[in-house]
């Protein structure tokens, strides 16, 4: 049975260190006092800004509709670890019925960022309608159960990603724009930041340059930011930064200065629409 990699705390925020383990380890694991995520964390602390855009192991929180005979049957082909919650089989908005999890070892690494393992997990619930929608953040922990009963089975296969990440590129409107506008970003800005990076980060060159003419000239400020654009503009901008790691305030407050360098939008309207969009409100 492959490895896997699995985050663990007793916090539900900080210290969540990785390991990679057996996957048969993870039976262990979900009956133990650690809470645990499938994601791995920047500086060990679990929150969606700071995924490091690696799994290996996909969890599905089922909650009703399903039993688990019917579970395994459905995910027969695949090697999976069913794990009983706190709430199996106790009432919960009147409804009593099992309640478990599916863990599932991915045939090769989920290397997708934030947005696009949540656009791909969007696609894996049309093909099983019955998970609960929770678990397209690629950032959720789970809380273990000293109570669980566990269920492990050996497949012939471990689940594959790949075709659920091909069919949100190719149904969704949306993750095609913004797909669109980071290549755009990419060659607008690569050139001229690799003349003058050298052998550092990009988010610390930026940070070096940050409120300065020479920001001004590598997002082709002149250039775009024009009556018209401005917001769409000041969107592509934030995106920009916050791939690059930029936490939330520190990219509201380079658009703001960004915005104020020249003819400028209301800033009221900045949090209500460009704020809004990219949801660091």
């Amino acid at each position: 049975m492959k490895k896997v990699t699995v985050s663990i705390s007793e916090h539900i925020t900080e210290n969540f260190k990785s390991y990679v383990v057996p996957f048969s380890k993870i039976a262990d694991l979900v009956k133990s006092k650690f809470n645990y995520s499938a994601g791995a964390f920047k500086d060990n602390y679990r929150k969606a800004d700071n995924y490091l855009n690696y799994s290996d192991m996909i969890i599905l929180d089922i909650d009703d509709g399903k039993t688990i005979e019917q579970a395994r049957i459905i995910f027969e082909p695949f090697d999976y670890i069913i794990a009983t919650t706190k709430s199996h089989q106790k009432e919960k908005n009147g409804i009593i019925c099992d309640r478990f999890r599916v863990l599932l070892p991915t045939e090769n690494p989920i290397n997708l960022d934030k947005f696009q393992y949540s656009k791909m997990m969007e696609e894996v619930y049309r093909d099983y309608p019955f998970v609960d929608t929770v678990c397209k953040d690629a950032s959720r922990f789970y809380f273990p159960s000293k109570d669980s009963t566990i269920i492990m089975h050996n497949g012939f296969t471990n689940f594959e990603w790949e075709d659920y990440h091909r069919k949100a590129k190719d149904n969704d409107i949306a993750y095609q724009d913004i797909l669109r506008r980071k290549q755009q970003l990419k060659e607008a800005f690569g050139n001229k930041e690799n003349l003058e990076y050298g052998n550092g980060e990009k988010i610390d060159y930026i940070r070096k340059i940050a409120k300065t003419e020479k920001l001004l000239e590598l997002l082709k400020y002149n250039e775009k930011y024009v009556s018209g654009q401005r917001n769409k503009t000041l969107y592509s901008y934030g995106r920009y930064f916050i791939d690059l790691g930029f936490n939330n305030e520190e990219v509201k407050e380079l658009l703001l200065w960004v915005n104020n360098s020249g003819d400028s939008i209301p800033e009221d309207e900045i949090y209500k629409t460009v704020f809004k969009s990219l949801r660091i409100l």
